[in-house]
């Protein structure tokens, strides 16, 4: 049974969404996947396109128009190749040895391609957590909590086709049962901010 949609996810309008989606490919043009997936944080590794993103006219202008300019940490450009799963897990906070700001437990996810039929996934679980390792786009490991499904009780699912406001400190996992790589923007904010004040109420599920 799905209940309480708007704890986990909230759809949001962004303006000139596929402007933004189709200068954002451009940037990423490079960007190989080897294994399942990869997450790009770009102010840890790669600055030139962290800059090249906070750039992208039409990001700056919905960051101004909710007042969420000085707030950013972080663009993550995320891959999931084709027919692959990203494992059960929450999203840790972290701290910008640069800048000592700390990460919000939410964020805004982006549909830059082929995310309409790919599944994102909410649940909770009594299980103890067994500790696993992502690639980072640098060649190193992420640690992470993974979570197996079948010890897991589904809370609520969506499918990206819209930019999202999601709750990362939730167990979430997501499913790319699509025969193309799986490509999305995140942009992290500081936990200095309230992103449901800015952003919550403008959405429709």
């Amino acid at each position: 049974m799905l209940l309480e949609v708007d704890r986990y996810y909230r759809f949001i309008d962004i303006d000139n969404l596929n402007v933004i989606q189709n200068k954002v490919l451009s940037l990423i043009t490079d960007i190989s996947v080897s294994g399942s997936m990869l997450l790009t944080f770009t102010n840890r590794h790669d600055k030139n396109l962290f800059n090249d993103i906070a750039s992208i006219k039409e990001i700056n202008e919905f960051l101004i128009k909710h007042n969420l300019s000085e707030y950013i940490m972080d663009y993550v450009v995320g891959i999931l190749n084709p027919d692959q799963t990203m494992d059960i897990h929450s999203d840790p906070l972290y701290t910008d040895p640069a800048t000592l700001k700390t990460s919000n437990r939410q964020r805004v996810l982006i549909p830059i391609k082929n995310c309409e039929n790919t599944t994102t996934s909410f649940y909770i679980s009594k299980e103890k957590p067994e500790l696993r390792y992502a690639n980072d786009a640098n060649g190193g490991l992420l640690p992470y909590d993974y979570y197996s499904e079948e010890k897991c009780e589904l809370l609520a699912e969506f499918k990206l086709t819209n930019p999202a406001l999601i709750t990362t400190d939730v167990l979430h996992g997501v499913k790319n049962n699509t025969d193309s790589p799986r490509i999305n923007l995140w942009i992290i904010f500081s936990n200095e901010v309230n992103l449901e004040d800015h952003l919550w109420k403008i959405g429709n599920i």
